[in-house]
């Protein structure tokens, strides 16, 4: 009876009570996780909150009262306190006056920020660098979130009983106040909220009308009328609908709607409308740029990927142009499902980026379709065609695979073409498989940091994918689905490949990139973006070819496998050699004066990339000279390999190889057929440089080991039960060569410096040892820069040489 009495004296005094008491209301919060800071709506259902110039709503997150931002009948705005932990949380709602019982729902708060709080700023007009310098997308990629959600029934939570939404709307560009339902218009439809703007969206089911409301609060200044306008694309019904929507800030010149690459703006069955205001908002008290549309669309799966308006001016009024000079894109995207229930509207970061990635370009064309197991829908965005599944054999090799059988993959898969790509799509047994024929790419990229980027999202949008295919098989392929890495998940992920391949498209040799995914059946999309040709990659100077890190690649003898290498010390100047070449040429007899020297490397060469390699080598003065070059293609790092062209001039070398199936393991680079000559240096070092390159341009380089050749008639090493080593060591005395050595017999020993001519410089007496290790110094001060050698001699004709490089 009290309850009774009490909701009385409300009415005579003019507000309007909710149900809280009689019916058993429930409290929703969407959307659902947030991040602290966003607005987020808090829906009543089986009941409406009290209005009235003596009501005040109290929203609590946690214990933290929520600034409230707008109220109406089902919904209340209000932003979630900037101080709010992550983690779930409590959301209360209750009257100040206190006359019901509070009611509570959990909301989910997110750690950090949206990061649309990054660039852009929407104060920039030039779209060339408004979203900053190109991302590195590629380098140490992480998943994103998934992001906001909301749901709205048609016409607004308080279409109950349910009544056609489409009177409940007025194209004005505007706020329009009462409208059909006794109601202010979108005061019941919950907005998703962008970087700039709330987005509202009604999908009235029964004439198929979908009605768009861009509140775009960010713009408080007035953008040039005469020039500028807001732009949106959207897709809907799968993909068989692409629309292009351009609205005038200036009202005499409307508005202009294409549906298909068609201008249908003045079919009324299709458009009711298009219009722009520059005025308030229930969530912006100011004037603000508004714009609002009404197009006539299929149901099902729709996204908005262009979303654009003018800027903010932070001086002169903004002026637009038809490049969109003056207009700035929201940097996440919309997308969700149209149906009877209304419509499910999501806010998903991009994998993508407005900025673009850096060294790759985006593909225009935008895929989409319907994935089903008994057939499937599939094509470019506005042309998908309904194709049967399962048409080709697949093998993921980044090739159109040419099968044992004659039969070649793909062959029956019709492509989706676009403007640098051929896109084929085949959904088998639940298996999404793509191959990207990217024809821009006739040179190959950087192997190191080159990928493709894909993004997609299937299974009605409940999936959300970030794939990254490498051109390093080390590297291979990242998948990042809901925001979680399940590259190494193979019941998800089924493979991902790069290769350089010919094409019905293209018969030169191109970039093509394949993978599989297990993808759930319904509507999907996929964007793209690919390296140029001979692209790095990254946002460093294009025109500085990249060093490989390596220090495997280097001179050997025929036959031999260890690489010559020089060891510094640095600190005092002395650089053993370890693994020289000795060269036993016979000057005196012509067929015996020859010797081959190869270039080889112990790396993974497939690693490296390219299809070209040029090889620099350059002899100093002494015991050896160049005379030609040649290829052991059975012991070469790839097969089909030849040599382009050859000079060598005089000491000098310079050889271009040709590798078109690209580098594949370690192996000879290259055969270096020497003499011999009569020349009083015993001694030849070669340096070299190796240049890993395409056609245009050298993409990478790698570090050659310096080689030492040294006279084995004149600086023996006969001897496998003899090991000797040097470490030259500072003492208070001056720098002295400590020289260790191990004999496996007793013997008499002789240890002596010599140079390059075979002058000896200094020496130790003859002495004799028994088997075992020993140490013995040799006084370093005053030697003569260049090669020299240690060379160890028994009395038994045992010897060991150990040569070093004295650079102090």
């Amino acid at each position: 009876m009290c309850k009774l009495v009490q909701f009385l004296v409300l009415g005579v005094m003019g507000i309007c009570f909710s149900a809280h008491a009689l019916h058993s209301a429930t409290l929703s919060v969407f959307p659902n996780p947030a991040y602290a800071g966003d607005l987020v709506s808090l829906v009543i259902k089986e009941s409406i909150f009290q209005s009235g110039p003596r009501v005040k709503h109290i929203v609590k997150v946690g214990s933290i009262e929520a600034e409230i931002v707008n109220v109406s009948g089902t919904i209340i705005t209000f932003r979630v306190p900037i101080e709010t932990n992550a983690g779930e949380v409590l959301v209360s709602h209750e009257y100040e006056s206190g006359d019901s019982d509070p009611l509570t729902t959990i909301m989910n708060i997110r750690n950090g920020a949206m990061s649309q709080y990054a660039l852009p700023d929407g104060i920039n007009p030039d779209p060339s660098s408004q979203y900053g310098k190109p991302i590195e997308a590629g380098k140490n990629p992480s998943g994103l979130p998934r992001g906001p959600i909301v749901y709205n029934p048609p016409g607004g939570y308080s279409n109950t009983p349910y009544e056609n939404c489409t009177p409940m709307h007025i194209i004005d560009g505007v706020f329009s106040g009462r409208v059909s339902g006794s109601k202010n218009e979108w005061s019941d439809i919950i907005p998703i909220q962008g970087k700039f703007s709330n987005l509202y969206m009604d999908y009235c089911a029964e004439t198929g009308m979908l009605y768009v409301l861009s509140d775009w609060s960010k713009t408080s200044k007035q953008p040039d009328a005469s020039t500028c306008f807001s732009y949106f694309e959207i897709l809907t019904g799968d993909g068989t609908e692409h629309w292009e929507i351009k609205i005038n800030n200036n009202v005499g010149n409307g508005y202009t709607i294409k549906k298909n690459g068609i201008d249908i703006s003045k079919n009324p069955d299709i458009v009711i409308g298009a219009d722009y205001s520059f005025s308030s908002s229930p969530l912006a008290s100011f004037s603000h740029t508004i714009y609002e549309f009404a197009i006539k669309v299929k149901p099902g799966n729709f996204i908005m990927p262009v979303y654009s308006n003018p800027v903010e001016s932070s001086g002169p009024v903004v002026h637009c142009n038809s490049t969109h000079f003056g207009l700035v894109k929201d940097p996440s995207y919309f997308h969700g499902v149209l149906s009877s229930n209304g419509i499910e509207l999501r806010r998903d970061e991009r994998y993508v980026p407005l900025a673009g990635a850096a060294g790759l370009t985006t593909e225009p064309m935008v895929m989409a379709g319907t994935l089903g197991n008994s057939g499937s829908v599939i094509g470019r965005s506005g042309s998908v065609n309904p194709v049967l599944n399962c048409l080709s054999k697949h093998e993921i090799d980044g090739k159109f695979t040419r099968f044992p059988d004659s039969t070649q993959e793909w062959s029956n898969v019709r492509a989706a073409t676009g403007r640098f790509s051929d896109l084929y799509a085949d959904y088998c047994d639940g298996t999404l498989y793509i191959l990207n024929d990217w024809v821009l790419g006739s040179e190959e990229p950087d192997k190191e940091n080159c990928y493709n980027l894909f993004e997609l999202t299937t299974g009605n949008g409940s999936e959300h994918w970030g794939i990254f295919v490498y051109h390093s098989l080390r590297k291979g392929i990242r998948v990042f689905l809901n925001g979680n890495d399940v590259s190494n998940d193979t019941s998800i992920v089924k493979g991902g490949k790069f290769g350089m391949d010919v094409s019905a498209r293209d018969k030169s040799p191109h970039t093509v990139y394949e993978f599989g995914i297990k993808a759930s059946e319904g509507a999907w999309k996929m964007f793209f973006c690919d390296p140029g040709p001979s692209s790095f990659c990254d946002n460093e100077d294009v025109n500085i070819p990249r060093g490989i890190q390596s220090n495997e690649t280097g001179f050997t003898k025929e036959g031999e496998l260890s690489i010559c290498r020089e060891m510094p010390y640095s600190y005092m100047g002395i650089n053993p050699i370890i693994n020289p070449l000795k060269i036993e040429n016979n000057i005196d007899k012509p067929k015996e004066n020859s010797s081959i020297i190869v270039l080889r490397t112990l790396d993974n060469t497939s690693e490296w990339g390219g299809s070209v390699y040029e090889v620099n080598v350059l002899f100093d003065e002494g015991y050896l000279i160049p005379v030609d070059v040649d290829i052991n293609p059975a012991k070469s790092i790839t097969k089909n390999i030849r040599i382009r062209s050859k000079n060598i001039d005089g000491r000098s070398i310079r050889a271009i190889i040709d590798a078109p199936e690209g580098l594949e393991h370690s192996g000879e680079l290259l055969r270096i057929i020497c003499k011999s000559d009569n020349f009083m240096r015993d001694t030849t070092r070669f340096t070299g440089s190796l240049n890993i390159r395409n056609e245009s341009r050298i993409m990478r380089t790698v570090p050659i080991q310096n080689g030492y050749a040294i006279n084995e008639r004149r600086f023996p090493g006969n001897s496998d039960q003899m090991n000797a080593n040097i470490l030259p060591i500072t003492t208070k005395d001056g720098d002295i060569l400590k020289v260790s050595f191990t004999l496996t017999e007793a013997d008499h020993l002789s240890i002596k410096l010599y140079d390059e001519t075979g002058r000896v410089l200094r020496s130790l007496p003859r002495k004799h040892y028994m088997n075992g290790d020993y140490v013995e110094q040799l006084p370093l001060n005053g030697l003569q820069k260049g090669m020299l050698y240690v060379m160890f001699t028994t009395s038994s004709g045992k010897s060991v040489t150990v040569p070093f490089v004295n650079k102090d």
